[in-house]
């Protein structure tokens, strides 16, 4: 009977980790179609589902009347609306007051 010395088995991190990722692998095509069909199933859940809740926002602006000397963009007042109708625009309006304020004709 021979007495050989056998080398004890050792096992590296690497080696765990390289079996790992080469099952990974070969199983990409399963996980790649898990992903898609839990995406899919998700993105069908989430339509078809009632909305929970809905959102509304109103926005309030100061109606104000403008000061003789200066209209500031975005004032709301009569002229804006006008404008929106169809009458002369808030700049025109401020041109026509510079020109008038340079020619001395406003008190």
């Amino acid at each position: 009977m021979s007495m050989e010395a056998s080398s004890p088995q050792t096992s590296y991190p690497e080696d765990e980790l390289l079996g790992a990722l080469g099952r990974l692998w070969r199983a990409k095509w399963l996980i790649l179609l898990l992903a898609v069909l839990a995406g899919g199933l998700t993105l069908l859940v989430t339509y078809l589902l009632p909305p929970v809740w809905k959102a509304k926002a109103t926005l309030m602006l100061p109606i104000r009347s403008p000061s003789p000397l200066v209209m500031t963009p975005g004032m709301v007042d009569a002229s804006t609306v006008g404008s929106a109708l169809g009458g002369p625009s808030p700049l025109r309006m401020l041109a026509a007051r510079c020109r008038e304020l340079a020619r001395g004709r406003c008190r």
